[in-house]
């Protein structure tokens, strides 16, 4: 028993570690193997944690089909564990994760037999920067001994999408009182997707919301997947609050990407037209 936990263990993470090179047929093998020897022999939390990494897998890798089916497995695991072990450290430790994942079904679910629009407007509450505000202003604060260059990194994150949109020029300023927009790292900030955005805004008499302050709150994160992370949290910043309902955008709420897709350039072009 304990040598199928250490090999299944091992397996998972081999597994974990090909989807994230996006070599996801390779992924959905090892993910299987790790599950078949896993689930006898251990508790619900780590057998929801492989549904939900599988589902990933086959979410990024075209097949949201079964991606669905696995986060539905996840989420009934986690309400059998919730109900006959209602004191189980599971229960609270998963909680945040369990919330992304009826999410993301609800997103899935929604956009089943929908023709595709070219964006996702209407998965999201959109936000907009007004025009006197432009160029944005950006505060970073982020300063890592071992990581020095995470500030560019970070500051990059919005440039991309300036340049893959032409509409939202930003700059840098020396101070959080003259900035806009404010990205702070924070090690003790213990957010599931490794970065969390919130938002200063009002609802003008037509319903529009206009922004006025933005905050990006980054997590220690692993380099490789950092310019990803500010990627995503600036989209969040620009105004795209919430998530794709689509593997291959970057505001997909589980995105490996590190630019914007088109999907992605025509939403933010949508709010701001």
């Amino acid at each position: 028993m304990t040598n199928d936990f250490d090999k299944g263990c091992s397996i998972y993470q081999s597994a974990s570690a090909a989807r994230d090179r996006g070599l996801f047929a390779e992924a959905m093998k090892l993910y299987d193997d790790a599950l078949a020897l896993l689930k006898p022999v251990v508790e619900a939390p780590l057998i929801i944690c492989l549904y939900f990494d599988r589902a990933l897998a086959q979410d990024l890798g075209g097949d949201s089909k079964l991606a669905l089916r696995d986060f539905h497995r996840a989420l009934s695991l986690y309400r059998e564990l919730k109900y006959s072990h209602p004191g189980h450290d599971g229960v609270e430790n998963l909680f945040p994760l369990i919330c992304q994942i009826e999410e993301q079904i609800e997103r899935m679910e929604k956009v089943l037999g929908q023709p595709d629009k070219g964006d996702y407007l209407d998965f999201i509450r959109p936000r907009r920067w007004p025009a006197d505000r432009l160029p944005l202003t950006i505060y970073i604060d982020a300063e890592d001994e071992d990581f020095p260059e995470l500030s560019s990194v970070l500051f990059n994150g919005f440039t991309i999408w300036n340049e893959r949109t032409g509409i939202l020029p930003c700059r840098l300023v020396e101070s959080a009182v003259e900035a806009s927009i404010l990205v702070v790292k924070d090690p003790l900030f213990l957010g599931p997707a490794g970065g969390q955005t919130t938002y200063e805004s009002f609802i003008d008499d037509d319903g529009v919301e206009w922004l006025l302050r933005a905050y990006i709150m980054i997590a220690s994160v692993e380099r490789s997947k950092v310019e990803a992370l500010a990627a995503h949290e600036a989209g969040h910043a620009l105004g795209l609050d919430g998530h794709s309902p689509h593997a291959l955008d970057l505001m997909y709420f589980k995105s490996p990407l590190e630019e914007p897709s088109s999907r992605d350039i025509m939403t933010l072009k949508a709010i701001y037209s």
